[in-house]
């Protein structure tokens, strides 16, 4: 995680409890909205890496560090702002803050 990424997540956090979240969900065109269940408006993103499936000719592999275009758009999803993962899964880690 980035310097400044763990500093917003210090001052976010700021006492209260943070607990690490992990999903895999399909990928999407660009500016639209993937649904990540649970994810808030005031969690923080830690890494979204777009994977391969198995069956695609380099399967298995990560195609894509795509946490610096990805933002929390709404409680419940994501969206990258300029790439389509369309036929590839993204996994997507997070802080979940808890008031």
């Amino acid at each position: 995680m980035a310097k400044g990424n763990l500093d917003k997540l210090a001052r976010r956090v700021a006492g209260n409890p943070a607990e690490l979240c992990v999903n895999v969900v399909s990928g999407a065109g660009s500016a639209t909205n993937i649904a990540i269940s649970g994810i808030e408006r005031n969690d923080l993103l830690v890494s979204v890496l777009e994977l391969q499936p198995p069956t695609a000719a380099s399967g298995n592999a990560v195609k894509g560090d795509r946490t610096a275009e990805a933002s929390i758009t709404s409680s419940g999803n994501i969206q990258l702002s300029t790439t389509s993962t369309t036929g590839n899964q993204l996994l997507v880690i997070w802080y979940k803050v808890r008031p």
